[in-house]
């Protein structure tokens, strides 16, 4: 296995390889975040208004307007925070060695990725922040949204209240869901330890080459995705619950962004119409890079998950739709996401009667 990332190198390398954003003075900077703070603030009002959840009008958890740097600083400590203990098993028996090479070259390669994330990331609610005493953090990137705003050439409070609805619904599903930070931060642990358990050391992946080769020709041949072919049967089953779940939580989130109409956000279908045309009309290179870091089956959760929402408000309205915060057992499983209507026989009239 890959060692755990050098925090360190992969932050310097961020540094240098991330680009500030659009060109802007002290004061437009300024206006942007303090825009982007009003904003986050009449936003939690609209999603209670759309979803009826009560946790809207009750929130705790910290909002932050961030830099670029900000943003990848708080990502390495998230995966530092639920990959710590799966590394540390995995690296028992590794060699000084082995740790110092593969953690620098680990760190060059977070700190590539990173930098090409935060040029994309609009905002994120991260539910894992290790400085939030476990309420999550919302996190705004002011030039990253700044610097599509632009390309959409978009009114600026028009796309940036429409980014917050977005984000501030993730805020509210976990507030609304104490449950689920929990549940979810165990399995995405859970699958690391599945996959670190998978080699302890380099020497035993090379040992395994012939193994490995094996089941990426496995996985190919059954249609697995990309990022998944070196995954085993046991992590993919993990990676599919991590999916449906990702699924409801970012479909649900453009449910609410979608849901308002021209007296809130006059732009609204402007705004969508060039969104989803910027992400059709990437270069084959950009959709390419995209699709290794398996951003093509992020963009998947977007829609799907959205569809899921949307048929089963359809067809039991807000309020039934909204029981799927009241346990874990009431989370889509990732075949449900793409029928929900077994997900409404299973939850919704399968349910009563329970406790």
């Amino acid at each position: 296995m890959t060692a755990p990332f050098n925090r360190k190198i992969a932050l310097a390398v961020s540094k240098a390889m991330t680009p500030r954003g659009p060109k802007a003075t002290h004061e437009e900077a300024l206006e942007v975040v303090r825009q982007l703070r009003v904003l986050a603030a009449v936003s939690a009002g609209e999603v209670h208004a759309i979803t009826g959840l009560e946790a809207a009008a009750h929130l705790t958890s910290e909002v932050r307007v961030v830099d670029r740097p900000g943003w990848i600083q708080a990502a390495t400590e998230s995966f530092e925070h639920l990959g710590g203990e799966a590394f540390s098993k995995a690296l028992e028996k590794a060699s000084p060695t082995t740790v110092a090479v593969g953690g620098a070259a680990s760190g060059v390669q977070m700190g590539a990725v990173l930098s090409l994330l935060s040029t994309k990331i609009l905002g994120q609610f991260d539910p894992f922040t290790p400085s939030a005493d476990g309420q999550g953090t919302l996190l705004l990137v002011a030039p990253t949204i700044a610097a599509v705003r632009e390309e959409l050439n978009v009114d600026a409070h028009d796309f940036s209240l429409w980014v917050c609805l977005h984000e501030q619904t993730h805020r509210v599903q976990f507030a609304a869901a104490p449950w689920l930070r929990g549940h979810l931060e165990g399995k995405v642990r859970e699958l690391l330890s599945t996959i670190t358990a998978q080699a302890e050391d380099l020497s035993q992946e090379l040992a395994n080459l012939a193994k490995t080769l094996e089941l990426v020709k496995k996985n190919r041949a059954d249609g697995v995705h990309p990022s998944e072919l070196f995954l085993t049967p046991e992590a993919r089953a993990i990676t599919s619950e991590i999916t449906g779940v990702m699924s409801l939580l970012e479909g649900h989130a453009n449910l609410v962004m979608d849901s308002v109409d021209a007296s809130l956000i006059p732009s609204v279908k402007t705004i969508r119409r060039r969104f989803t045309e910027r992400a059709q009309n990437r270069s084959g290179v950009e959709k390419a890079l995209l699709r290794w870091l398996g951003m093509d089956k992020k963009a998947a959760q977007y829609r799907d998950g959205q569809a899921f929402c949307t048929r089963v408000v359809e067809l039991r309205g807000m309020a039934e739709f909204n029981r799927v915060f009241e346990r874990a057992e009431h989370l889509p499983t990732e075949h449900e996401i793409h029928h929900p209507e077994e997900w409404i026989a299973r939850v919704l009239d399968g349910a009563h009667g329970e406790a």
